[in-house]
């Protein structure tokens, strides 16, 4: 059980970075211009998107602590979820909607929905949770497989790896030599001594 907390704890950020990395790429193609994407940004309340490195160093560093976590417990033998496919369908859209009401209720006011840029928001964020969703299982794999490597090997496992003890072997009697071998005398001179 604890080890989905790791998942969810990598399968997070992941899921707001490219909900986040949707958004601002929503205003780009909305205001390719330099001046009027920032008049844009400042009128619509995302003044917070010039501190988007900080959040992107907070959410990475919350992937990575996840990812070595996971590393640990496949180390330890334990079995780790996947990543679940209904928080990056689902989360997505729901957080950019509730995002761009908030904005708009501290900034300027007004709902959002008839804006163009949310429209193309609202639909770059199945691309992007999909490419997370798959960046959420290539690294879960690569976690696992590091913590697979770095498994040592239980003693019951390095029992059957031990070297046998010689066994002690006599040598064979001289009336079975003769019977196996193909150029032998015949058996009746064999046996006599």
């Amino acid at each position: 059980m604890r080890e989905s907390r790791f998942v969810w704890l990598l399968s997070l950020p992941l899921v707001l970075a490219g909900c986040l990395t949707a958004h601002v790429a929503a205003y780009f193609l909305v205001a390719p211009e330099t001046r009027e994407r920032a008049e844009v940004l400042s009128q619509t309340g995302h003044a917070y998107l010039a501190h988007l490195p900080v959040i992107g160093a907070a959410l990475a560093t919350a992937a990575l602590v996840g990812l070595g976590r996971v590393a640990l417990a496949s180390a330890r033998g334990r079995r780790t979820p996947r990543p679940a496919p209904w928080l990056f369908a689902l989360l997505p859209p729901l957080a950019f909607t509730a995002q761009e009401h908030v904005e708009r209720l501290l900034s300027s006011g007004g709902s959002p929905v008839l804006e163009h840029a949310f429209a193309i928001g609202l639909l770059l964020q199945a691309p992007f949770a999909l490419l997370a969703w798959l960046l959420a299982r290539t690294l879960l794999r690569a976690a696992v497989s590091l913590g697979a490597a770095l498994r040592r090997p239980t003693p019951r496992a390095t029992a059957h790896l031990a070297p046998e003890p010689a066994r002690r072997s006599e040598p064979p009697r001289r009336s079975d030599v003769l019977r196996r071998s193909p150029r032998s005398p015949p058996a009746r001179l064999a046996l006599q001594p």
